[in-house]
């Protein structure tokens, strides 16, 4: 079976119907396409917006538009359960990374947090930006449609304020911490709705911001004897939350 792409455009329209007609203007992404993915005539690929996916048929190509017939058309629909990823401000490329391996794995929403002994600033809406375009290219990839949301950063403290009071089961990446595996086994049996995992910078954690972590509810959990990178921590724990 030969592999079909898939591609994130806005200009997708929100309410088609099967068998309609659907011109592509966009020309980064017509660029693409065609130089890029060589998709030819009568080829299928998917694309999609925030709100559905349609697996669609290339109808023409011009240098100018596409146009494609669509052939099926899916709702978007975030992985349960839901899954919120707070992770320290890291280095940019580790910080894509790390980014783009959450997207991947189905991660709802991206809070970045500062804390400590993070060794940079936030480059502002510009890396957003940038830290956006990863999520969709790790969704393209992955066939997950549901791009993750990213929260600009905001300190430990209000993260940890703002879910007092909240459902959520709470865990923190800890090396000193209870097996990850037997904490989701006890999870599971509750069928919880909502987890948030809390990854820190490459420092780690402070004592003083592990020990607030642990009085605000968070679960200190164990992913492997070893100890990981920030990246690694977030593929295992979060691969290891999908695959309940």
């Amino acid at each position: 079976m030969a592999h079909e792409f898939a591609c994130f455009t806005a200009q997708l329209p929100l309410h088609p119907s099967i068998g309609s007609i659907f011109e592509l203007v966009d020309e980064s992404i017509i660029h693409r396409l065609i130089h890029v993915l060589r998709l030819q005539q009568d080829q299928t690929i998917i694309l999609f917006n925030a709100y559905i996916s349609a697996r669609c048929t290339v109808r023409t190509i011009h240098k100018r538009a596409i146009q494609f017939v669509i052939e099926s058309i899916e709702p978007i629909a975030r992985i349960e359960p839901e899954l919120t990823l707070c992770i320290a401000v890291l280095k940019k490329e580790s910080l894509s990374e790390a980014v783009y391996n959450a997207a991947e794995l189905g991660v709802t929403t991206i809070r970045l947090v500062n804390t400590q002994h993070i060794q940079r600033s936030f480059m502002g809406a510009t890396e957003l930006r940038k830290l956006q375009l990863t999520a969709i290219a790790a969704a393209e990839q992955s066939k997950n449609f549901a791009i993750p949301t990213i929260v600009p950063p905001v300190n430990l403290a209000q993260v940890i304020q703002e879910l007092v009071g909240t459902t959520t089961t709470k865990i923190v990446c800890d090396v000193n911490g209870t097996s990850i595996i037997k904490y989701l086994a006890g999870l599971q049996e509750n069928q919880t709705r909502h987890i948030t995992v809390m990854v820190g910078p490459e420092a780690d954690f402070s004592m003083q911001e592990r020990n607030t972590l642990q009085a605000s509810g968070f679960v200190s959990c164990r992913l492997t004897p070893t100890i990981l990178r920030s990246t690694q921590a977030v593929s295992v724990c979060c691969g290891v939350i999908r695959s309940l």
